[in-house]
């Protein structure tokens, strides 16, 4: 998960096998897919979650257009 989050590149195959992580990067790659929905976007910018979020990691939203633009 740690390569994904540096440098955008997921694991090849033969390294995940059957691992644990085979599932927690599909979950991953679930909830860029979940917030490339413009209006599930908003509605989670409005919980309080991602209010701390943001104030944590200012360039967050804009992280999330840029990796779920189609």
């Amino acid at each position: 998960m740690l390569r994904f989050i540096y440098t955008d590149a997921l694991p090849r195959d033969e390294e995940l096998g059957d691992s644990p992580a085979t599932e927690m990067l599909h979950d991953l790659l679930a909830c860029f897919a979940f917030f490339a929905e413009e209006e599930n976007l908003k509605k989670a910018q409005l919980t309080d979650d991602f209010v701390r979020l943001r104030k944590k990691f200012p360039s967050i939203i804009d992280e999330l257009k840029e990796k779920t633009k189609p």
